[in-house]
Parts: structure tokens; sequence; C-alpha cells
């Protein structure tokens, strides 16, 4: 009998450890974060904003990122702004609160030449942005503007001036919202894995934001 109680004990030892609610890699702690996200998303009594402001603060702290925006669609106006700002200077905030797009400008590939990584997310490299008409407005909405005509060192690096947009879409493929990503702490380009993850936070908080 005693064996047996041994046994059981044991097994609950290997259990416990195995399926432990303690993060074991980056995944596991990722997907922690994110359902502690989808809590705060399903939870009607937090607004928008503040939704949108846990949801940028936990990608800035997940990816060892050093900027995050978030803007969204003006349900008044049909125009989309910046709306959340972590890891900006007050300058730079001010200058891009001022921005304002259009969908078609918005999506103009030729004033924002971009690289489509997916359906949800496209990069912007820095030197292909074509900037010289606008160029104050330009280096305005950039933390280091200096460091955006320094070389690119390796292509590897993720220069000042990169950026990736995360697409949130509502119903009908509706564009109500993105999430922009730039600047790593360790200066290279995120790994694939982190585009995936935010796709699928940008579409959990898009579910949300409809929902309110």
């Amino acid at each position: 009998m005693s064996n047996g109680s041994d046994k059981i004990k044991e097994l609950s030892i290997l259990i416990r450890d195995r399926y432990s609610p303690i993060p074991k890699d980056e995944n596991e702690k990722v997907n922690e974060a994110i359902q502690k996200l989808i809590t705060h998303a399903i939870d009607l009594q937090v607004n928008t904003r503040a939704l949108l402001e846990e949801t940028a603060r936990t990608i800035f702290r997940l990816f060892n990122l050093q900027e995050v925006l978030i803007g969204l669609k003006n349900p008044v106006d049909g125009l989309l702004r910046y709306e959340i700002f972590i890891g900006y200077r007050n300058e730079v905030i001010t200058s891009l609160k001022k921005e304002a797009y259009t969908y078609d400008e918005f999506t103009n590939s030729e004033r924002f030449p971009r690289v489509q990584l997916s359906n949800y997310s496209n990069f912007f490299i820095a030197e292909a942005q074509p900037v010289e008409e606008w160029q104050d407005q330009y280096e305005r909405t950039f933390n280091r503007p200096i460091l955006l005509h320094r070389e690119r060192k390796s292509l590897d690096e993720f220069h000042e001036g990169d950026y990736i947009e995360i697409m949130m879409y509502g119903r009908g493929k509706e564009l109500i919202g993105w999430i922009e990503i730039s600047n790593t702490a360790n200066k290279k380009l995120p790994p694939r894995s982190t585009i995936k993850w935010i796709e699928s936070i940008a579409s959990i908080v898009a579910i949300a934001i409809q929902r309110r």
C-alpha cells in the first residue's frame, strides 16, 4: 500500500513540475501575457484607451522594443490617427498627434514604400522612404532624427526610421487601427515570431474594440 502511495506522490511531484504555471521559455512567457491581455480585453468595464495602453505596454515589455505606437480610425471623421505612445520623447509625441491619414493615404505604397510581410504586416525601410518634400515633418516624428542619415551597419540592423506596422481589422476586413513597432533593444531586426505574436495580439484587440 505504501508503495502505491509513494508512486502517487512521485507522480504528483512530476506533474506539478512538468505543468507548472511558471513560464519555462519565451513562448510560454508570451502566451501567459496574451492570456492576461485577453482577460483585460473581455472586461467591458475597461475602456478602449485603457485597453490600448495595456496592449502597448505588454508588447513593449515582451519583445524588448524601445518604441511602440498604436493608432485608431476615428469613428466621426474616418481619419487614422496615433493614440498611444510608448518610448517617445514629448516633442515627438506632439508631432505625431498632428498626423492624420485617410485610408487611401495610409495605404499609399508610393508615398510610404513597404515590404509586405503578410496580410496583416508591412515593413517600412528607412532608406526607401521618399521624404524629400516633407523632410522636416518626417524628422520630427522620430526620436533620433540625426541617425536617420547614418549608413546602415548591417542588413540585420533595425535602423532608425525602420518600422513595422501590424494592422487591426474589424468586420468586413475594415481597417480600424494599427500597431507600429520600431527600435529593438539589441538594434537587430525582430525575430519572425515577434511579428506573428503581435499579429495575434492585434486580432484580439480588434475584436475587443468592436465589442465596446
